[in-house]
């Protein structure tokens, strides 16, 4: 947060490197790469120690915030651009189920690809930060019904499916290919529901997009 006060006139106090600057420092292309961020963590920093009874800290009633609206222009400037997905992925963070967790993760992610259209950069996105089997299949669940445009899958309930990819450890019971190795799973019905299998836990296993493919409605 850029402040001005009567004791330093002319100079700012810059929070990203604890000094006082002039007004050409904020200037400078990683502070404002960074404003917008780090200006919202600045006032959420200073409304916490204001409530506290005994805070030291102070700050004059006439101090000048010259980054204020440029900090909320880039706030709107980085709404505007974010994408169909991660747009959607933030309406899910009040859902009680799995995906509900992921998107709550993206909320916090300040990395995040928000700006990418591309489900697969996503993806990799989340492989090379090495997340948890159970974050790569709730992303890969969160796009298959951003895809069907919110519309819920007949059959097999989404707390249905993650408690079938929990139980095989997220890993395909044909071939082993795990999904934080990359693999694409899905939960597939081991006696097929044309020739009568049903939704019970025992007719249920985790498959690998190839293998289930590959199995067809054929039983194993």
């Amino acid at each position: 947060m850029a402040t001005i006060t009567k004791k330093t006139p002319n100079m700012y106090y810059c929070a990203r490197c604890d000094l006082f600057e002039p007004a050409q420092h904020f200037e400078d292309v990683e502070h404002v790469s960074t404003r917008a961020q780090r200006y919202e963590q600045s006032l959420q920093s200073w409304e916490r120690y204001a409530k506290k009874r005994n805070s030291k800290l102070y700050r004059p009633p006439d101090a000048e915030n010259i980054i204020a609206e440029l900090a909320a222009a880039d706030v709107r400037a980085e709404k505007a651009a974010r994408s169909q997905f991660y747009r959607w992925i933030l309406r899910q963070t009040k859902r009680d189920d799995p995906i509900g967790d992921f998107a709550s993760d993206v909320e916090r992610d300040q990395s995040f690809p928000r700006k990418s259209n591309s489900l697969e950069h996503i993806r990799i996105y989340l492989l090379h930060r090495n997340a948890a089997p159970e974050a790569i299949v709730a992303f890969d669940e969160a796009c298959t019904e951003f895809k069907a445009k919110g519309k819920v899958r007949s059959g097999i309930s989404v707390t249905q499916r993650f408690a079938i990819f929990k139980r095989d450890s997220y890993r395909c019971c044909i071939c082993g290919a795990s999904a934080n190795e990359g693999s694409r799973l899905e939960v597939d019905h081991k006696i097929a529901v044309a020739k009568g299998g049903t939704n019970v836990e025992a007719n249920l296993w985790t498959l690998c997009f190839e293998c289930n493919r590959g199995k067809g409605a054929h039983d194993l």
